[in-house]
């Protein structure tokens, strides 16, 4: 599974569980909606979810004009705009040019409008930086640049002091730098910063702003023209996109250009405009008595409304402590819980106290940013506003408590400073639980923690206690961790569930194409540590397995797994650690996936576990009759050819010249396989092993015939495998390439670990990640692995999905 196909499978998830709650792809009943109440499931509530900010919709004359024009035109004029166009259009763009006072296209949708002009404005001469909070729709039309080549760059939400910097740094290597955002943002409901954009216009000759003003439009400005227009109004070098199908209860989207020669250029070349179909006449006709509207300076008053009632509403979040995430001026306010449990919960009770609100969720926000999203009208009264904000307190006072979280998690969670805080517990309420953490495995009774962790992988006891020595005081960060082992038994002592967590820098781009690695790792050359993160895992970078026991067979098992989940979120915000990872998990049941989604992760599928499970021969001959015809083929060309080439022998007491040159041969490995990226291992854990009975370390030696390099009586070639109960883990390797692709001594250090496997009575080899071909030519079978992922601040993620559709595009 790719990427796309794991971030598609996320969201599915996500939206599948936010339904079940009936709180997203609702319907309204078919009765008519009278003002700002509508009936849901069957229950009359207030509308707190309109972004018709100045409720046109219910105005007499916009419903006249979408049944005049019906009446004159019909239902559709069904033409391409670039053929002929219904008359209502020329007078509609006249009117937005008295509205805006520049030159208009009136296009079916704003996303369509992005794709018609931002391909025909960016020139391949140019760079683009988009606001990493800026609408999809901006980002779709802007993935169009990306087969042109065109330089595309992130930056963090309103910093314009990195703008700044970024476009001082591109602006003699490019004609022109685009910089896109939107006015208003739709889910915290806070503005891009137009004081600094118009200075940078001022500054810097070859800044160009592209601003997406859809939340802004008609409730701003004495004529309706926006949040955007009505505070900086329209420089020469900058494009407004406005929407129709918000505050300008009508449909379709407006292109604002500052020049009638950049407008017939959009006009004419815009996709969209030449080959999409055209605004119905309903909303053609809907739009020009909207726009009379706004012209007659009726407007205005409507706007007062809007503006008493956010005031209004601001003062009182203010004063009842609402954790609001931006309080500014916008209809828009956001209120944030942090996990997706806490949204559902509250979301459900509003609705039954009488009021319909909007869950703020991944992919809009990150799933830890997950918010009570509502909006303000001219429609809702004071009193209205007041019933529905008094509730919310209440309500979400009441389940921050029956939740075991907390105010102070919540402002952690989306990075503000604590205004209030409830008086809530942190602890669990349940009683029937027991949970103990540990600091280091020597604290965990090694007998009951083998018998969970028998034959699972690195992870038993002994194999604990030597990754916490080696990944202990060493002269790099990325090669220190902290460990903590977590247990939880209900009132009889048994064991429900045990895991332990790594803290430890890695790299953003661990799991990501390879192709992407490599061309980061260039950046490291000079920056050590770009893009990488603070990770607390389930297991540590280099193990792999089942490394948490839950017993699902426990009435308490999904208890015992908030509670981790609830500690560990706890952890996350007070060390302010970026990303979340349990793993690993096969086949989990969609209650285990339920559990992770409400606590805010995302599933995501890890490469496939490779593994050999069938010992049931006795000699080479008998082994290779139980692969495919194929794989037949490919044993007797590669390794039954190569395999006596090599002198093999296991080696468990090197000197420290052996180690270090063990070491040389990993890193040739480890720097060309970046299929996973990790940091690489310290020499330390070499060392260490090279001394611990329970790891075996085999070396390959070319016979005299067959040496390549100035390599004799040196190995070209080891392997490491850890020994747990009845399992083999090949964990470590390292070769000369050379050997290579002469020899095929991959294939033979595999062939190796299997006969190893066989000659000490186990029952099964862990081959791990990555070569699934070669190692599915062993006979070896892949069980698909998945884990969930919690991401505090995605704007790392997302700058690599920018590189991965850059390198999609080439």
């Amino acid at each position: 599974m790719n990427k796309f196909d794991a971030a598609i499978e996320s969201m599915y998830g996500i939206i599948e569980s936010a339904k079940s709650h009936e709180i997203v792809q609702t319907f309204t009943s078919q009765d008519n909606i009278q003002g700002n109440r509508i009936k849901v499931n069957n229950k009359e509530v207030i509308n707190f979810g309109s972004c018709s900010y100045l409720g046109l919709e219910f105005d007499e004359r916009l419903k006249n004009g979408a049944i005049e024009a019906i009446r004159k035109f019909g239902t559709q004029f069904s033409s391409s705009r670039s053929y002929i166009s219904l008359g209502l259009y020329h007078e509609l763009e006249q009117l937005f040019c008295e509205i805006f006072e520049a030159n208009c296209i009136v296009t079916p949708t704003t996303t369509l409008g992005h794709i018609a002009a931002i391909p025909i404005l960016v020139s391949d001469q140019d760079a683009v930086i988009i606001d990493h909070q800026a609408h999809n729709s901006i980002s779709t039309a802007v993935s169009l640049l990306k087969p042109r080549n065109i330089h595309v760059e992130l930056l963090r939400h309103n910093k314009m002091d990195d703008l700044d910097a970024k476009v001082s740094q591109l602006k003699s290597k490019y004609k022109n730098i685009w910089y896109m955002a939107d006015g208003i943002y739709s889910m915290y409901g806070d503005s891009c910063p137009l004081e600094d954009i118009e200075n940078l216009l001022i500054k810097y000759p070859q800044f160009h702003a592209y601003i997406d003003d859809a939340h802004g439009m008609s409730w701003c400005g004495k004529k309706g023209e926006g949040y955007v227009l009505s505070r900086i109004g329209l420089h020469e070098r900058m494009v407004v996109v406005a929407s129709l199908a918000k505050s300008f209860a009508a449909g379709g989207g407006v292109l604002i250009f500052p020049d009638k020669s950049t407008e017939k250029r959009v006009r004419n070349c815009g996709g969209p405009l030449i080959f999409s179909g055209p605004l119905q006449p309903a909303n053609l006709g809907t739009a020009i008595a909207s726009a009379r509207i706004h012209l007659n300076g009726e407007i205005q008053s409507y706007q007062q409304k809007l503006f008493d009632n956010i005031k209004y509403t601001s003062s009182l979040i203010k004063e009842i402590g609402l954790p609001c995430i931006s309080l500014g001026e916008s209809p828009v306010f956001f209120i944030g819980v942090s996990l997706p449990k806490i949204g559902y919960a509250v979301i459900e009770r509003l609705m039954n106290k009488g009021y319909y609100v909007n869950i703020g969720i991944y992919p809009a926000v990150p799933l830890k940013n997950t918010g009570i999203r509502f909006t303000i009208t001219r429609l809702h009264s004071k009193k209205q506003i007041k019933s529905m904000l008094l509730d919310l307190k209440e309500i979400l006072d009441a389940v921050i408590i029956e939740k075991n979280f907390s105010y102070d998690n919540i402002y952690k969670a989306f990075k503000r400073n604590l205004k209030h805080q409830l008086n809530s517990k942190t602890e669990s309420n349940n009683k029937e639980l027991t949970f103990c953490h540990y600091e280091s495995i020597v604290e965990v009774d090694r007998q009951s923690w083998n018998e969970l962790f028998d034959s699972k992988g690195i992870i038993n006891h002994e194999a604990l206690l030597l990754l916490e020595k080696s990944f202990s005081k060493n002269p790099k960060q990325e090669n220190n961790y902290d460990f903590e082992y977590i247990i939880i038994k209900d009132n009889q002592q048994k064991i429900i569930l045990a895991t332990f967590l790594c803290l430890s820098l890695c790299k953003d781009d661990m799991m990501y194409e390879k192709e992407i690695s490599y061309e980061i790792e260039k950046i490291r050359q000079l920056d050590p540590y770009y893009l990488t993160s603070q990770i607390l895992s389930v297991g540590t970078p280099m193990t792999d397995g089942e490394q948490m026991y839950l017993d699902q067979n426990h009435p308490l098992w999904s208890e015992a797994l908030n509670q981790l989940l609830e500690w560990i979120s706890k952890k996350q915000l007070d060390k302010k650690i970026n990303q979340l990872i349990i793993r690993d998990f096969e086949q989990p049941t969609a209650e285990l996936e339920k559990v992770f989604l409400d606590n805010g992760f995302v599933k995501y599928k890890l490469p496939n576990n490779n593994y050999i499970d069938n010992f049931d021969w006795h000699d080479t001959s008998e082994f290779v009759q139980l692969l495919s015809k194929n794989n037949r083929r490919h044993f007797r060309k590669n390794i039954d050819r190569n395999y006596h080439k090599f002198k093999i022998r296991e080696n468990n007491s090197a000197l420290a010249s052996e180690i270090e040159l063990w070491y040389e041969l990993y890193l040739n490995v480890k720097r060309k396989n970046l299929s996973i990226n990790t940091f690489d291992l310290p020499i330390n854990l070499f060392h260490r092993i090279a001394k611990d009975k329970n790891w075996k370390i085999i070396e390959f030696f070319p016979k005299k015939d067959f040496v390549l390099t100035d390599y004799e009586q040196k190995p070209v070639a080891f392997c490491m495998i850890h020994l747990n109960g009845t399992t083999a883990n090949g964990a470590i390797l390292g070769m000369d390439y050379a050997y290579q692709k002469e020899y095929r001594i991959y294939n033979c250090i595999l062939y190796e670990i299997l006969l190893f496997t066989k000659r000490k009575n186990l029952k099964r080899l862990n081959l791990g990640y990555t070569a699934d071909m070669e190692k599915r030519k062993m006979g070896a079978k892949q069980s698909i692995v998945y884990s969930f992922i919690q991401i505090q601040d995605d704007f790392n993620m997302r700058l690599l999905s920018e590189k991965i559709k850059t390198k999609e595009s080439d």
